[in-house]
């Protein structure tokens, strides 16, 4: 009996059907993708954390890595393992697990879409870092697209306007702790392979995170670890489609894209808990979005002619 059409059609796999775009199509539709997937985690969050506390949950995100850990460890062996880096990966797990916790609290405190544009800060930290830290130079233009990119944050926080609140402070914690995580990442991929640097993110931050989750630690409902279980396979999916996006094309292409997750979150912020964003947090987020997009194309402009 004949397969039906629809498994043996080119366009059969979803991603074959990518595959006959051009590749700044495809790495926009992979980022696109990814926003959608993030902007749903983040609201499963908020769900989840209405009756958990956000550092459980966030034990339950990355152990889901664990899982996938296995099947890589497997097929390459404990060669995998194999590094002369470990302070360097400490230290990224530091960054991370710092990311991590502060993130998930923001995003079950802060409305969501203010949770989002204090994300979007996360590329001027690392334009900061990589001065200070890794002796990149900071010419005239970054540093201007800099101050543009904290105005946006000014913008949001309103100071004066509104008393700037301990959440506030650990989103935009959460942001610099990911730049940390991600010059880190940027000094190890010199020298390490992709999967050792994601089999120690796993091995390293599990284990850490689960100390202050047991501390908080409450019996889940078996709906609350169906949900918290998909956040992470959702924040595994994501990672894989921003994977994607970056591997075809620059990160100056794709990065504004990135920027959809905004309207996409204030979307489902507003069907599930009626938040409506005002005008000046899209405001900030234009500011940021426009700055670190600038960044990334002059980036990409300096590693062409280099």
């Amino acid at each position: 009996m004949p397969m039906p059409l629809l498994l043996t059609h080119p366009y059969s796999s979803f991603d074959a059907a990518i595959k006959r775009c051009a590749l700044p199509v495809q790495a926009a539709i992979w980022m696109i993708l990814a926003g959608m997937v993030f902007s749903t985690m983040g609201l499963l969050i908020r769900v989840t954390t209405v009756e958990l506390h956000p550092f459980q949950v966030a034990f339950v995100r990355i152990a889901m890595g664990i899982p996938l850990l296995v099947p890589i460890v497997m097929r390459q062996g404990l060669t995998v393992l194999r590094t002369n880096n470990l302070p360097a990966y400490a230290l990224r797990t530091v960054f991370s697990v710092a990311g991590l916790l502060a993130g998930f609290y923001a995003t079950a405190h802060l409305p969501l879409a203010d949770s989002v544009s204090f994300s979007f800060t996360a590329p001027l930290f690392v334009t900061l870092g990589a001065a200070l830290f890794l002796g990149e130079v900071l010419r005239l233009r970054r540093i201007a697209a800099l101050v543009v990119g904290f105005i946006g944050v000014l913008v949001i926080l309103r100071p004066g306007q509104v008393p700037l609140s301990l959440d506030m402070m650990v989103a935009l914690g959460a942001a610099a702790a990911s730049a940390g995580s991600i010059l880190t990442v940027k000094r190890l991929s010199a020298t390490e392979s992709s999967m050792t640097i994601v089999a120690y993110l796993s091995l390293l931050t599990t284990p850490i995170v689960l100390i202050p989750a047991l501390y908080v630690w409450q019996s889940p409902s078996p709906t609350m670890w169906a949900v918290m279980i998909l956040i992470g396979v959702l924040g595994t999916l994501g990672q894989i489609a921003v994977t994607r996006s970056y591997s075809l094309v620059d990160a100056s292409m794709v990065m504004p894209f990135d920027y959809l997750r905004l309207p996409f979150t204030a979307v489902l912020a507003y069907l599930v808990f009626f938040e409506i964003p005002d005008v000046l947090t899209f405001v900030g987020a234009g500011i940021i979005t426009v700055s670190t997009c600038y960044i990334a194309w002059r980036e990409s402009v300096l590693a062409r002619r280099g």
